[in-house]
C-alpha cells in the first residue's frame, strides 16, 4: 500500500535578478580578471546554469548557426540537450575563454567550485553578504528576467532556458505586465453604436 505523503504547496519566491547598474557595477569589480569578467558577460548572456558552462567543450560552438553562433548544452539538469543563441558580446568572451584555456579540446578547466569562490569576493567586494539570493544562479535569472521584460513570449523563453515545463517560465511572466494591456479593450464597452 501506497503511503500517503501531504504535497507542500511551492514557494513561487521573489525572483532576484541583475539590475543594468549592479551589472556594471560587477564588470568594473572584475576587470582586472578577465576570466571572471568573461564568465559573468556569458552567464548573463546565455542563461546557461554554470554547470552547463564549466562542461561546455570547444566542438560545442557553433559559429555558422544564427547572427553570432550557438552554444550546444549536452548536458544539462533536465537531461536534454538544446542549443542557446550567443549575442556578439557572450560570443567575444567565449572567445577569448578559448584562447585563454590550457585545454585543447576543453573551455574551462577550472572546478565547478572556482565559480563560487569568484563569485564570493565579488559578493564581499560589493556588499551583498547579506543577500542570500545574491548566488552565481542570479546570473541565469538575469537573462531570463531581461527576456521576459523586453518582450519575449514566454514559449520561446522556455526553449532558450531549457524548461521542461513552461510552469517555471510562468514564475517571470509578473515582469512583463505589458503583454495584457492590449487586452482591456476586451472589456471596454462599445460605445457610440
Amino acid at each position: 500500500k501506497m503511503p500517503y505523503i501531504e504535497r507542500q504547496k511551492e514557494s513561487e519566491g521573489r525572483i532576484r535578478y541583475i539590475t543594468q547598474e549592479e551589472e556594471l557595477n560587477i564588470l568594473e569589480n572584475v576587470k582586472d580578471n578577465a576570466r571572471v569578467r568573461d564568465v559573468v558577460i556569458i552567464l548573463i548572456d546565455t542563461g546557461m546554469r554554470t554547470g552547463e558552462l564549466f562542461k561546455l567543450r570547444c566542438e560545442d560552438i557553433i559559429d555558422n548557426q544564427g547572427p553570432h553562433g550557438i552554444v550546444y548544452l549536452h548536458e544539462t539538469k533536465n537531461g536534454t540537450s538544446r542549443g542557446v543563441p550567443l549575442t556578439l558580446r557572450a560570443k567575444e568572451a567565449l572567445k577569448r575563454c578559448i584562447e585563454s584555456s590550457t585545454d585543447k579540446e576543453q573551455i574551462f578547466t577550472e572546478d565547478i567550485f572556482w565559480m563560487t569562490r569568484q563569485w564570493n569576493k565579488i559578493r564581499k567586494a560589493l556588499g551583498y553578504t547579506d543577500d542570500p539570493n545574491f548566488v552565481p544562479h542570479i546570473l541565469r535569472h538575469t537573462c531570463c528576467s531581461r527576456l521576459v521584460q523586453r518582450g519575449a513570449p514566454l514559449k520561446k523563453v522556455q526553449v532558450w532556458m531549457g524548461h521542461k515545463s513552461i510552469i517555471t517560465t510562468m514564475r517571470y511572466a509578473h515582469l512583463s505586465p505589458t503583454e495584457l494591456y492590449d487586452m482591456t479593450s476586451l472589456l471596454e464597452e462599445e460605445r457610440g453604436a
